[in-house]
């Protein structure tokens, strides 16, 4: 199933909605897996959500599993208590105070912006140390 793409900047403007700029910082280093943009937008298409937790002001999707790897683009993001549908899985840097490596390709169900959320920034079940995979591996199998 394709999902029609509009762009990022005029949705947002369109949308009024905006991510702060200030963010957690964790550790990480850079990263790969860049073939779909950190902000695309499209009708929700996956029924399973979870809740975005820590993430007051605002945090920009990721492009990759990789903290660094971000456009900052304002609108193109998650807040503290937003909906979020999962669509993969796949691992990257390590975020937070456990270390969580588990990151989420993900679709934001009230602006319907789409990127990857580590999950350490959602309520799922399980722990940086023992994580629960909610969604099929990005990879395939």
């Amino acid at each position: 199933m394709k999902i029609m793409v509009a762009s990022c900047v005029m949705l947002a403007a369109l949308l009024g909605t905006g991510v702060a700029s200030a963010e957690a910082t964790p550790a990480v280093s850079g990263g790969a897996m860049t073939e779909q943009a950190s902000c695309t937008f499209g009708a929700p298409v996956h029924e399973q959500r979870w809740q975005a937790v820590d993430a007051v002001g605002g945090v920009y999707w990721r492009n990759s599993p990789h903290w660094n790897d971000t456009d900052r683009i304002p609108g193109c993001g998650f807040y503290q208590g937003d909906y979020i549908h999962l669509i993969c899985y796949d691992y990257g840097d390590a975020v937070g105070p456990h270390g969580n490596r588990l990151w989420y390709r993900a679709q934001d169900e009230k602006n319907n912006s789409i990127g990857f959320i580590n999950d350490h920034y959602l309520n799922t079940p399980g722990t940086a140390q023992n994580p629960t995979l909610n969604a099929p591996d990005c990879w395939g199998p």
